[in-house]
């Protein structure tokens, strides 16, 4: 039985873009299968969320009648300038583990691993 899963294959927006896979061209999945979404920011941008408030990504979603008829929109935002990439280029940076997360201690400001600021 085939139902409509209507996914972003492709879907440019600000910040990045979201794709599937396996890809399909009409966005028609069989029940059961399982289709990998995955939003990609554009350099300067992270990944935020998906549109159901999932932090997941990449993502794997098994298509059946209860997401039958859904779009899985990808939120993307601005990386701070002092983003984590250039954060942990400086020699004053630190990396701590705290409850089994890592930080980045950056002057007298915490970093959480994808360089938004905490504290």
């Amino acid at each position: 039985m085939k139902r409509s899963f209507f996914i972003i294959s492709t879907l440019i927006c600000l910040g990045g873009a979201a794709s599937a896979a396996p890809l399909s061209i009409s966005n028609d999945y069989d029940c059961g299968t399982t289709v990998k979404i995955t939003a990609e920011p554009e350099q300067g941008y992270q990944f935020v969320e998906w549109s159901d408030g999932s932090t997941e990504n990449p993502r794997e979603i098994e298509v059946n009648a209860e997401n039958a008829i859904k779009v899985f929109t990808a939120t993307f935002t601005e990386k701070d300038p002092t983003a984590l990439d250039q954060i942990e280029s400086s020699p004053r940076a630190r990396k701590v583990i705290i409850d089994q997360k890592m930080y980045i201690i950056f002057g007298d400001k915490l970093y959480d691993a994808r360089g938004a600021l905490v504290h």
